[in-house]
């Protein structure tokens, strides 16, 4: 009968390159698509939020954006980012989570 942990680990490792490559495959298309900053029409678009809710959020400095003279720009990749903080775990991350947690601590 084969090690569990040894089965965990091995998955993890798959995990690890396919999210290794994943992130190497983004990081070419960023570097592709060097997209010039979204005005707040475009990232009320992106976002599907009105401007006016935009212009609340910029207000309570909760969204990162970009002021120059009266004008406000937005960089996608920063706005994916914080969009990617409010993200939950789901049950399988939590699983993999505690998983890792009982590997480096044994009792």
């Amino acid at each position: 009968m084969e090690n569990p942990f040894e089965i965990i680990n091995e998955r993890l490792n798959r995990i690890e390159a396919l999210l290794e490559k994943l992130v190497s495959q983004q990081e070419g298309d960023i570097g592709k698509a060097r997209s010039k900053p979204m005005t707040s029409l475009e990232l009320s678009t992106y976002l599907n939020l009105s401007v006016y809710t935009i212009y609340g959020l910029v207000h309570k400095r909760s969204l990162p954006f970009i002021k120059k003279g009266r004008r406000l720009y937005f960089e996608k990749k920063e706005i994916d980012k914080w969009l990617m903080q409010g993200r939950q775990m789901t049950k399988e991350d939590l699983n993999l989570k505690v998983d890792e947690y009982l590997m480096r601590n044994p009792r």
